[in-house]
């Protein structure tokens, strides 16, 4: 595999990469964490041209400590986007978020499988990658870190037993995530928001809307979220710490359950029914990256096989990519809602090429029919004040020339100023028409969608 860009977040996916046996062929892009990276990948070609990740072979030279120089393929690019330089301008002119997301496209299309680390791009961007892949069928694979810890997969098991009236914790009143780090800046504590808001959507079932609330004007030091689900609700706060770890809680209406996670999952944490916090019933063998590499592996490994044919997911279920772009619109409306005070309704529908090709075009004509109509009034008003001054002009020029031919010439346009309105109003009729169309909707109404089609909807949802 190859790494397009670099953040904190990438530095365990790559020490978990070795531990799995997977080589690292090309590191691009790393920035201020480049060191970080060559040491964790070494023999592994250091910025090469991004394009060649577009080519359809994609073999590098790689130094292999046991094989020595080899031929390697890349197989899949990790994309990572680090916070603190993504509004940092190249030569080029653009933003290096602008750049990523121009990169993303470009892969997408080429049929690349990536693994993105949330957030990686806007939401709005994730969509759009979202309609690629559809129409490639290119393996999108999303990453964040609790998504894949084994804190949170039990946690989602007792979403499920409390879902289904079994369990001590009874029926679920909220979820709380209270994350610590050491972030410094806004843009790094909505990354950390994107990210954390990808787990969640998984446990609520979606989101609806989100209220966002900081105490200070013009910063995000202590911003807060409260998160509405189609089954639950959710609370997210941000509290500056020197390590990175999340503390998390399950209010039900009979107990709570409260856990910490942080990036060791040997340390974890987890108690039931009180704020004490007792040591794990078992060690757990895998950390949250180790998990992601052998979910990303299975799910390369059975790309483009029917659902037949693909075997069960693994105890980490496969992520989609839907959750990731809502995660990221998240972050992109958050900082709006605190400004406003106000909530924020979340995109319900995931939009598609074929929808937005027919919202662009009810646009422009609403558009153009709106513009026709300010033609239209724009020039009645022009001839409203000039007819009165133009048939004054012809009668003064036929009191001044009483010949028969001016006589007549005046008399004609006199006498076509006298005609019947229905005929002087002729190029309304085209507009009328326009109109009359959109009523076809009423007597041809849309079917209404098949049972089997929205109950598939409702389960990808």
């Amino acid at each position: 595999f190859a790494t397009l860009g670099a953040s904190d977040a990438l530095l365990p996916l790559l020490r978990a990469a070795r531990a799995e046996g997977h080589l690292c062929v090309a590191t691009l892009e790393a920035g201020g964490h480049a060191s970080e990276v060559a040491r964790l990948t070494p023999g592994a070609v250091r910025d090469p041209a991004w394009e060649l990740l577009l080519a359809p072979q994609r073999l590098l030279p790689h130094v292999d400590s046991e094989r020595g120089a080899i031929e390697a393929a890349i197989d899949a690019v990790v994309v990572a986007l680090d916070p603190l330089e993504a509004q940092t301008v190249g030569s080029d002119s653009l933003s290096l978020r602008q750049r990523r997301e121009d990169q993303l496209r470009k892969l997408a299309l080429a049929g690349v499988p990536l693994v993105l680390l949330v957030p990686c791009c806007e939401g709005i961007v994730g969509y759009e990658l979202d309609m690629i892949r559809r129409d490639t069928n290119v393996l999108l694979f999303p990453y964040s870190s609790l998504l894949f810890h084994a804190g949170t997969r039990r946690a989602q098991a007792l979403l499920a037993e409390a879902e289904a009236g079994e369990g001590e914790i009874g029926e679920v009143r909220q979820i709380v995530v209270e994350r610590h780090s050491n972030a410094r800046t806004d843009e790094e504590r909505l990354a950390e928001l994107a990210g954390d808001v990808h787990l969640l959507d998984h446990w609520l079932g979606g989101l609806e809307q989100i209220t966002a609330s900081s105490s200070r004007v013009g910063t995000l030091e202590d911003l807060a979220v409260h998160v509405q689900g189609r089954r639950h609700v959710a609370r997210w706060s941000w509290h500056p710490a020197p390590t990175r770890f999340a503390k998390l809680s399950l209010l039900g209406s009979k107990s709570r359950v409260d856990w910490t996670v942080d990036d060791d999952p040997l340390s974890e944490q987890f108690g039931a029914g009180s704020w004490k916090s007792v040591e794990a019933e078992q060690p757990l063998s895998d950390d949250n990256a180790v998990a992601a590499w052998r979910c990303f592996a299975q799910r390369l490994a059975t790309t483009g096989e029917t659902a037949a044919e693909q075997p069960a997911p693994s105890e980490s279920h496969w992520p989609e990519w839907e959750p990731a772009c809502r995660a990221a619109e998240v972050a992109d409306h958050a900082p709006r809602s605190v400004r406003r005070s106000r909530a924020v309704q979340m995109q319900q529908q995931t939009p598609t090429e074929e929808d937005t090709f027919k919202g662009m075009m009810a646009a422009g004509s609403c558009a153009l029919l709106l513009l026709t109509l300010g033609v239209f009034i724009v020039f009645g008003l022009i001839e409203s004040v000039r007819f009165p001054a133009e048939r004054n002009k012809y009668i003064q020029q036929r009191d001044e020339q009483p010949s028969a031919d001016a006589v007549d010439a005046v008399d004609a346009v006199l006498s076509a100023e006298q005609r019947p309105l229905w005929q002087r109003i002729w190029p309304v009729y085209p507009l009328l028409g326009f109109l009359a169309l959109q009523l076809l909707r009423l007597v041809f109404p849309q079917p209404p969608p098949a049972a089997g089609k929205k109950k598939a909807g409702d389960a990808s949802s």
